[in-house]
């Protein structure tokens, strides 16, 4: 990887960039630069994914619908206008959303649930 910050950018999209990435890499004449990319990402195991998707506690109803417009970018107010429900309400959803994900912020709970296949 070097010194090059633009490997974040990939890795911030987890698992399923990583696995797109190794597929363009087979027919992408940017071979090197791709390889590069991944060699920066964290090794994972496909069973250690599995395992961790099942250890999580489900979320409900709300919670993944809340999930699922974490995911395309809204805000806590967008959100809310979304589900008619207040902002306060969004704001206990994503908690709790973090909780059972078990992560501290909204782009590790999209990349949790990217990788547990929730969205």
């Amino acid at each position: 990887m070097g010194n090059n910050p633009y490997c974040y950018t990939f890795i911030d999209f987890g698992r399923p960039m990583q696995q797109l990435l190794t597929k363009l890499a087979e027919t992408s004449p940017f071979k090197k630069r791709i390889s590069d990319i991944l060699s920066a990402f964290p090794e994972r195991e496909t069973q250690t994914t599995t395992t961790a998707s099942a250890n999580l506690e489900p979320l409900s109803k709300k919670e993944k619908q809340t999930l699922d417009l974490l995911c395309v970018g809204l805000s806590n107010q967008e959100i809310a206008n979304q589900l008619f429900v207040s902002p306060n309400t969004v704001k206990t959803h994503v908690k709790n959303i973090y909780t059972k994900l078990q992560v501290k912020n909204r782009s590790q709970a999209i990349n949790k649930a990217r990788e547990c296949n929730l969205v």
